[in-house]
């Protein structure tokens, strides 16, 4: 997790899978309201895309929307988790 520039304060680097819009922005609210969190979110609609970005951005969580990964099942989730060894995918 990187460290914010207010002391105390840490940036926690969140990649958010999330399709549907409005649970998206309930989720942003939701983590903006963290205290001593300084979230950075970037939002995908799919696994395939948040694969992308995890290849040329560094995140210290990744969280699924409650929709479900993906239509195929838990294996591209699985294929996502396995690129991010040490983030936890929740």
């Amino acid at each position: 997790m990187a460290t914010g520039s207010n002391a105390g304060t840490s940036v926690l680097r969140i990649l958010h899978v999330e399709a549907d819009e409005a649970q998206a922005c309930l989720v942003q609210e939701t983590l903006q309201q963290a205290e001593r969190l300084s979230p950075q979110v970037t939002r995908v609609p799919d696994i395939a895309e948040a694969k992308r970005r995890a290849m040329r951005e560094p995140f210290d969580l990744v969280l699924v929307g409650l929709t479900g990964p993906d239509p195929q099942g838990l294996d591209p989730l699985r294929g996502l988790a396995a690129q991010l060894p040490g983030v936890p995918v929740v």
